[in-house]
C-alpha cells in the first residue's frame, strides 16, 4: 500500500527501475511495484503508474465482471424487464405476453453476453434481437449470436483503438476449415473430439499471437468466421481467459480491421 504499480507493454527484466514484482490485474501481465519517488524515472521509461487503492478498484472490477453471469438471476432478469416495459411496453409485451419467451430464456441469453463481457444496458436492441429470432427451434447459444449482431457496434467500440482502428488476429484459413470440418463431425464436441492434438496446437498459436498482441499494447482479439466463433471462444478461454473471439458480421461498419497477427499452425510432415 505504500507503492505504486508501474506497468509497460514490453516491460524489461533488465531495466534500471527498480521495484518489487507484481501483476497488472486485468491482463494479469508482469509489473513492478516502486517507490513513491521513483515514479517520474519510471515515467521516463514509459511505464504508466497508478496508486495502490486504482490498483485494488481495478482488480475488484476485474472480478466482478468475471463474474457478472453468476450474479443474474431470474428476479434481477424480472427487475429489468420491470423497468423496460415502463419506457418500451410494447416490446417488452410482445416478447413476454405474445411471444411466451420464458425469463429463464431471456436469463440464458444475457447471461451468455455477460460472460464474454458485453454490457446488456441496451436492451431494447437484445430484445429486438430476441423478438425476431426466438423460436421452439432456435436454442440459446445461436439466440446469442443473432443479440450480438444487432449489439455490433457497442462490441466493436469496446475495442476500437482512438483512431477508429479495430486490432484483430486472424486465423489461417485453413485453420478455420479444419475446426467448421471438426464442428461438422463432431457436434458440440468440435475439434476437441475429432482431432485434440490439432485443436492443442491452434490453443498454442492462439496464445502466441495473444500474447504479441498485449505486449504491443493491444488487446487480445481474434476475428474469424460467424459459425466458429463461439466455438473457438469456448475453445481457447480456459487456457487464454481475457481472450476476445469476434465474428466479422460484429466489426461496425465504420470502423477499419488493422491485421497485427495471423494464427498458423504448421502442417504435419
Amino acid at each position: 500500500p505504500d507503492r505504486l504499480l508501474a506497468m509497460k507493454p514490453d516491460m524489461d527484466e533488465q531495466d534500471d527501475v527498480p521495484g518489487v514484482k507484481g501483476v497488472e490485474p486485468a491482463f494479469g501481465t508482469p509489473a513492478k511495484w516502486i517507490e513513491p519517488d521513483e515514479r517520474s524515472r519510471a515515467e521516463m521509461a514509459g511505464y504508466s503508474v497508478v496508486e495502490p487503492a486504482a490498483v485494488l478498484a481495478t482488480h475488484l472490477t476485474e472480478v466482478i465482471r468475471s463474474h457478472a453471469h453468476d450474479l443474474l438471476g431470474r428476479q434481477e432478469v424480472q427487475q429489468l424487464l420491470d423497468k423496460l416495459r415502463e419506457r418500451n411496453a410494447v416490446l417488452v409485451n410482445e416478447i413476454v405476453d405474445t411471444a411466451k419467451i420464458r425469463i429463464g430464456v431471456i436469463q440464458k441469453v444475457l447471461q451468455n453476453l455477460l460472460r464474454e463481457r458485453i454490457p446488456i444496458r441496451n436492451l431494447e436492441l437484445i430484445f429486438e434481437a430476441i423478438a425476431d429470432h426466438a423460436s421452439p427451434q432456435i436454442d440459446i447459444d445461436s439466440l446469442t449470436e443473432r443479440c450480438r449482431e444487432y449489439l455490433a457496434r457497442i462490441i466493436t467500440n469496446l475495442y476500437v483503438t482512438p483512431s477508429g482502428q479495430l486490432p484483430v488476429i486472424n486465423l489461417d484459413p485453413n485453420i478455420e476449415a479444419r475446426i467448421q470440418d471438426g464442428l461438422n463431425r463432431g457436434g458440440a464436441a468440435g475439434i476437441l473430439a475429432t482431432d485434440p492434438l490439432y485443436a492443442e496446437r491452434i490453443i498454442e498459436s492462439v496464445r502466441g499471437e495473444c500474447q504479441k498482441a498485449m505486449n504491443a499494447g493491444c488487446h487480445p482479439l481474434i476475428l474469424t468466421q460467424p459459425s466458429i466463433r463461439l466455438y473457438l471462444r469456448r475453445l481457447c478461454e480456459r487456457s487464454i481467459p481475457h481472450i476476445v473471439v469476434m465474428s466479422y458480421t460484429e466489426v461496425a461498419p465504420e470502423v477499419g480491421v488493422n491485421r497485427i497477427g495471423i494464427v498458423r499452425v504448421q502442417s504435419e510432415s
